[in-house]
């Protein structure tokens, strides 16, 4: 069985007060699809969300349905827009086009997110699904604050899933904001790509790291310019059990 698909077209989309569009599997069937197209700006505050997950112990889990978000702009303060497995179901995919910019700005209370996960239910490591994939394609993409991130992670044997960004002016970082793709257990994390004009990094990161399997890969295109202030970009072990990811850093 599969879950039907939850589809929206509008003008424009608020959610706030902790409002969400949700999509889950707890069983063998596969989580629905989250689909929006939205003709001008999408707005998401105050621990507001879209999501889908699955979360079985079935070795027949379904996967969850992946999310569709189509807009001019998309704003996002203290919300988070998701994907997670926790169970051997697979995570995921989240699809995110913008005309023109998206914008995630943490609050004291909550992080701005766009994020998908793995982990094991109740400890079984080895039954967990791989993360989702995350692609954004927008003209700007603005990350501002310590807990505004773009993040992928597998806490389990799940793989990690990848990170693609293709910004066609400038990805810019400020405030400790971060890029990561993660691996906490068996899995390998995924790799992460950037292709921008122009990539600002203002006291923030992009990073892959693992505690006990191989690390993912950055590749970053800036076409015209890479700015970095008090910021790394760094692919690491630190469980000594994994090899390190690459790092490429060109002008095409």
């Amino acid at each position: 069985k599969r879950g039907g698909v939850i589809g929206l077209e509008v003008g424009e989309l608020q959610l706030s007060d902790g409002a969400s569009i949700d999509s889950r599997s707890f069983g063998p069937g596969q989580g629905g699809q989250i689909v929006i197209k939205v003709v001008g700006q999408v707005t998401l505050t105050n621990n507001s969300s879209i999501q889908s997950s699955t979360l079985s112990t079935d070795p027949q889990a379904g996967n969850a349905g992946n999310i569709v978000l189509q807009a001019c702009c998309v704003n996002l303060t203290g919300s988070t827009i998701s994907t997670a497995t926790e169970g051997p179901g697979q995570g995921g995919d989240i699809t995110i086009s913008a005309f023109d910019y998206i914008n995630l700005t943490h609050t004291a209370q909550s992080s701005s997110a766009i994020q998908a996960s793995s982990q094991p239910h109740e400890g079984k490591e080895d039954h967990a699904g791989n993360a989702g994939r995350i692609h954004i394609t927008a003209s700007d993409l603005n990350l501002s604050g310590a807990a505004s991130k773009i993040d992928n992670s597998t806490l389990g044997a799940g793989l990690g899933g990848s990170i693609t960004l293709s910004i066609g002016n400038t990805l810019r970082l400020t405030d400790h904001a971060s890029i990561s793709a993660d691996s906490k257990g068996t899995g390998e994390a995924g790799n992460i790509s950037v292709n921008a004009t122009q990539i600002e990094i203002q006291n923030g990161g992009i990073s892959t790291a693992t505690d006990k399997a191989d690390g993912g890969n950055i590749i970053l295109k800036a076409r015209r310019s890479l700015e970095l202030n008090n910021s790394q970009i760094s692919a690491t072990v630190s469980g000594g059990r994994g090899n390190g990811g690459n790092l490429l850093i060109t002008n095409p």
